[in-house]
């Protein structure tokens, strides 16, 4: 059978194959490490893979979700969940199948928990009836006590005697796996799941390699959420974010970012600064099982009062929770036919015989302000980005001419390309 192990049935073909180049196969049964032949496969294509929702979580994967505290990765994942258990696409993302999930925080308390969980579904409109047993929530560091041993909720730790052992906690969710068939298991964060050295490449790795064998085992997409190392520069869509050893983002198949809007951002959007700041971008970081969005997941972090109040704090909590946030695209309002007319004039010039220029040019010359007056949708900064993208884009360049009316060399802008 295609993909299966070489066994006895196989080893008549193996034998063959060997004595056609006069060797001899391994003395065995069964060939050294499983190997088996390309040619065994053939008739026997595996179905897809198993995917839950969009592209984040698949069955038999290990995935991940970097982000910085306070840019709404638990609200993401939580919502991910709730969509994946109510079979509503809350998130914006498709959901493949109605799925039983589990979501395991090792941060917040019980009470933290429902608080959020309450926020995200009064924001969606879904009930708790809408769950029914399709989500489960559970709390496990809240149960350890200073008495315990470390390993009695991590998944891995390390002996006294430098040796790595697998923790309870590796027992406790393989026997919740086998009873409830969970197709997702979210476990948040990643640095509380492990006692190890989380800057050592092979303990890191150690820990990967476990989480990946156990949704392997049973058929189930396990996501770990990570923080990230400090941020520098407007990250975006960086996978070497992660804390501590790159084996992290080396193990987990399915890694996003998740981002603030940055200050370019916001102003290519045309985005005032207090909107901005509850705004953030999901990236693909690393999908090496299918290809990359072209462009940003935008969503915005939501306020929710939950109703909670008493008579000390009659205005309850306000708990945050996401949903899906459309961006302006200042390139709708750039059509090609625009784009055409201002390369025209571009390459026209100004009727007095001067060109178009970038920089301390002078009122009529700037490029920007033909664009803007060209587009007056566009602010005078989104206008400023458009030519600024042209030039990176290799659209648009500046080169040397002689100006008529100070009859001196100068730079101009030059059309390079246009668009199809």
């Amino acid at each position: 059978m295609g993909g299966e192990l070489i066994g006895m049935s196989d080893e008549p073909n193996i034998r063959s194959l060997f004595a056609a180049r006069g060797e001899e196969p391994h003395a065995s049964s069964r060939p050294p490490l499983g190997l088996w032949t390309a040619a065994t496969a053939a008739g026997h294509l595996p179905g897809p893979r198993d995917w839950l929702l969009g592209n984040t979580f698949c069955r038999g994967f290990l995935s991940s979700l970097i982000a910085e505290g306070g840019t709404g990765k638990t609200a993401l994942r939580l919502a991910q969940c709730i969509a994946l258990a109510t079979n509503k696409p809350i998130t914006g993302e498709k959901v493949f199948a109605r799925t039983r999930v589990a979501y395991i925080s090792l941060e917040d308390d019980e009470a933290e928990l429902r608080r959020r969980l309450h926020a995200a579904l009064a924001r969606h409109g879904i009930d708790y009836a809408d769950l029914g047993d399709w989500l489960w929530l559970a709390t496990p560091s809240t149960e350890w006590e200073p008495t315990q041993a470390p390993s009695a909720y991590t998944i891995a730790y390390t002996t006294r005697f430098g040796e790595l052992k697998v923790g309870e906690f590796l027992t406790k969710l393989s026997a919740a796996l086998r009873f409830y068939k969970f197709g997702l298991v979210v476990i948040d964060p990643f640095v509380k799941l492990h006692s190890l050295n989380e800057n050592s490449n092979s303990e890191i790795d150690y820990v990967c390699r476990v989480l990946a064998t156990l949704a392997g085992q049973h058929h189930c997409a396990i996501d770990v959420p990570h923080h990230t190392s400090k941020l520098v520069g407007d990250g975006g869509a960086r996978s070497n974010r992660t804390r501590g050893a790159s084996s992290f983002r080396d193990a987990a198949r399915l890694l996003y970012t998740l981002s603030p809007m940055s200050s370019d951002e916001a102003a290519e959007m045309n985005i005032d600064e207090k909107e901005r700041l509850g705004l953030v971008r999901l990236d693909p970081a690393k999908l090496n099982i299918t290809t990359p969005a072209a462009e940003a997941t935008w969503f915005k972090l939501c306020g929710v009062n939950i109703g909670n109040g008493n008579e000390a704090y009659p205005h309850g909590d306000d708990v945050q929770t996401v949903e899906p946030w459309n961006a302006p695209n200042i390139w709708k309002i750039v059509t090609t036919a625009r784009v055409h007319h201002i390369f025209d004039l571009f390459e026209a010039g100004l009727p007095d015989g001067r060109k178009y220029g970038i920089g301390n040019v002078g009122d009529e010359r700037q490029a920007w302000k033909l664009v803007q007056g060209e587009v007056p949708e566009l602010t005078e900064t989104q206008a400023k980005i458009v030519v600024r993208k042209w030039q990176d884009n290799a659209m648009i360049g500046l080169v040397d001419y002689t100006d008529p009316m100070r009859n001196k060399t100068m730079k101009c802008v030059s059309v390079l390309r246009r668009p199809g």
